[in-house]
């Protein structure tokens, strides 16, 4: 592809995966950057080799029908596409997409079938090798996760340890900045975190964190309206429950492993599997 710029998407004709694509259509014309379309696709073998080159043949003209109805989706809607077929393993074709990617997009489910691995294989793996960052886009909210709290209309990024260090923050600010919302940056406290512990110390630590942040944000982006939260509990859990109301919730890949319960490299694998609304995932 060799365009640096591109929103890449994922498709392979299930329902999340439409929910990906026009996603990755939004994110495209938000940051008026071209749209990338990738099929992926694995015939399995066959011993005789007439039959596997038909066989291969029926399942890549099945991925390019598909990636071609996405392409007129997507063009329909205005933005500037480009489309590729590979045979392989759907999570190492995107990764190397992803070398030459702005974003990746990806559905938290995916069809499996000949098309290759489920895309809910594709959301756990590639987070945490890509070159970019990768938006996961999950099936529709069911209810099953909540927060007490609306953040409707803004940007949630969770933090670590290693605040302003911690690359999400910085993308974070940047998403707030480009769709033009407040910013609430999230540190979560764990269950074993209580008050004679935060009374001695740990707390102020982490608010200290929290400020340093707020000041990081503030000083680079002086036109996003930004704010710090320090929240308890389970960490997948509180950012899953947030990701049901905010427009978006950004985590890094890597955690520092300083605070407990705020080692956000397993925190973000676990909020995968449980978020409700789009979860951007950087390294």
């Amino acid at each position: 592809m060799g365009n640096e710029s591109a929103v890449v998407v994922g498709v392979d004709g299930s329902d999340n995966a439409r929910v990906a694509l026009a996603a990755a259509i939004e994110e495209a014309t938000t940051r008026k950057a071209p749209l990338h379309l990738v099929a992926a696709y694995h015939a399995p073998a066959v011993r005789r080799h007439s039959v596997a080159v038909e066989y291969e043949k029926v399942v890549r003209d099945e991925a390019a029908a598909i990636l071609a109805e996405a392409a007129e989706q997507a063009r329909g809607a205005g933005a500037e596409v480009t489309t590729s077929v590979h045979a392989g393993d759907a999570s190492g074709v995107l990764l190397e997409q992803s070398r030459s990617a702005a974003l990746v997009v990806v559905g938290a489910r995916g069809r499996g079938g000949f098309m290759g691995r489920l895309l809910g294989s594709v959301a756990a793996a590639l987070p945490a090798h890509a070159a970019c960052p990768v938006l996961v886009v999950p099936r529709p909210a069911d209810g099953s996760a909540h927060t007490e709290q609306d953040y409707s209309g803004r940007v949630v990024v969770g933090v670590d340890a290693s605040g302003t260090a911690n690359p999400a923050l910085a993308a974070a600010a940047d998403e707030a900045q480009r769709r033009a919302m407040p910013l609430v940056i999230v540190a979560v406290a764990g269950p074993d975190f209580d008050a004679d512990a935060r009374a001695a110390g740990d707390a102020d630590a982490v608010r200290g964190v929290l400020g340093q942040c707020l000041e990081s944000v503030r000083a680079a982006h002086p036109r996003v309206q930004a704010a710090t939260e320090l929240l308890e509990g389970s960490a997948a859990e509180v950012l899953a429950g947030i990701t049901a109301t905010a427009e978006l919730v950004v985590v890094g890949a890597r955690g520092s492993g300083g605070f407990k319960a705020m080692r956000l490299g397993s925190t973000a694998h676990a909020l995968l599997g449980h978020a409700l609304g789009p979860v951007l995932v950087v390294r």
